[in-house]
């Protein structure tokens, strides 16, 4: 560089060639403020579990990918004189006209980026919008795309979402309850139902799965739907899990005090657990500090903790199971990677997932194809099944006509307090 001469500010990203952060804002505000033909919006997109298409595929597939997504916008920004932008990772903005048919053409692009990735529903593309009006700036319509981005996280069936105030005020509630999570946290305002797993012919309890309740000073008994979502949104689920396993390992020794039949009891592992505590650690110090067996504790992981950080989780159930801890896949056959994943891990029970005993008259011979081909894979491996969510008489005649064995769902037991139970845990009171 010549003396007195000024550094050269690099204004793109050096894989795809982008505008990075800076720069993109800093050119859209100039191009927005030289229009005054139409209005304009600010589009973020992002390709769903990206971090694992990389360990998949490969740091170099993954850039691949990222080159494919930025020519694409790229075109379009220029073919609309506009720019697009890349921000590190997967995280694209495009400056675009608002027009008529925009979420169409977005919904397009969406179908056409699904050809690079084999239209695998894991790695398709989220897009939030954000219309720029005259008291915003681009950076304040990036951050509500983002916004409206985040609010599609998960669901499958919808792929282009419009940033709108309630998701700002959504938001705003979202942080209030938050703060109330972490109070009733502090105040051991959570508690533990359980619900009983049984025999399918006999209806004998085999096991309880643990299942956290909120008992919110005013609002009752509040379910983990409002707050379990919030908490893993924000990685604190952890600080909930390792309190609900304390309790569960707890009141499993006071059965035993009591001399009461105990039967395994399930407890969930989140995606956040893998990566933010020593597992194994953690078990071995409960089963020490309640004097309990390892054969009394079956912790369950949902397929998708699996997906998004294989490496992590496999070493991790491997590590588990050696240890004496019976695993169990919760909603098995939600994901794609059902398979693929019973080959990595050791695995005792497998929770079939309540769609596959979902069926109707036309769907009746292929539901009961599919159950038997799990059923022989299953016994093959050494692997017990229970079908979670039977609710009527039929699905249990269909299960005993599958030669299925043990079931969870309101058709058995709904669940019960702690004291409840303990009640049906003794062998004298068999609750109805």
């Amino acid at each position: 560089m010549k003396k007195g001469s000024l550094p050269v500010i690099n204004e793109y990203h050096p894989l795809t060639g982008l505008y990075n952060f800076d720069a993109f804002f800093k050119k859209a505000a100039e191009i927005i403020e030289k229009n005054d033909k139409y209005p304009m919006c600010i589009i973020s997109l992002d390709i769903e579990h990206f971090k694992i298409y990389n360990d998949w595929y490969g740091r170099k597939a993954g850039d691949r990918l990222l080159n494919l997504l930025a020519g694409d916008i790229k075109k379009a920004a220029e073919s609309a004189g506009t720019i697009a932008g890349h921000f590190g990772n997967d995280d694209f903005a495009l400056l675009y006209p608002v027009t008529d048919d925009l979420e169409k053409w977005l919904a397009k692009q969406i179908e056409e980026f699904a050809k690079y990735t084999d239209a695998i529903r894991e790695f398709l593309l989220k897009v939030g919008i954000c219309e720029i009006n005259h008291s915003m700036s681009p950076a304040e319509a990036y951050d509500c795309a983002q916004l409206a981005l985040k609010s599609i996280e998960g669901i499958h069936d919808q792929r282009v979402v419009k940033y709108d105030c309630d998701m700002k005020r959504k938001l705003m509630s979202e942080q209030f309850l938050t703060q109330e999570i972490r109070q009733a946290l502090k105040k051991k305002e959570f508690t533990c139902y359980m619900q009983p797993k049984c025999q399918i012919d006999t209806g004998e309890v085999i096991g309880l799965e643990a299942l956290v309740r909120w008992r919110h000073p005013n609002d009752g008994i509040v379910g983990p739907d409002v707050f379990i979502p919030i908490l893993e949104r924000n990685r604190t689920v952890h600080q909930l899990d390792l309190f609900v396993w304390d309790l569960v390992c707890s009141q499993l020794h006071e059965w035993i005090k009591e001399g009461l039949h105990v039967v395994p009891v399930s407890v969930n592992v989140s995606r956040i657990d893998f990566y933010s505590l020593d597992l194994l650690s953690i078990f071995k110090g409960l089963l020490t500090k309640y004097d309990l067996s390892a054969d009394l504790i079956e912790l369950e992981v949902t397929e998708s903790a699996y997906i998004e950080d294989y490496k992590i989780v496999t070493d991790t159930i491997d590590q588990l199971s050696k240890a004496g801890f019976r695993i169990s896949i919760d909603d098995f056959g939600s994901a794609y990677s059902s398979l693929n994943m019973l080959k990595d891990i050791e695995v005792s029970v497998l929770k079939l997932d309540i769609k596959f005993i979902q069926f109707n008259r036309k769907n009746l011979l292929r539901t009961m194809a599919i159950l038997k081909a799990i059923k022989q894979m299953a016994r093959d491996l050494g692997q017990t099944i229970i079908v979670e969510g039977v609710e009527t008489q039929e699905q249990v005649n269909l299960l005993k006509q599958l030669d299925y064995h043990y079931a969870q769902g309101y058709y058995f037991y709904h669940p019960l307090t702690i004291e409840q139970a303990t009640c049906l845990l003794k062998p004298a009171k068999v609750m109805n």
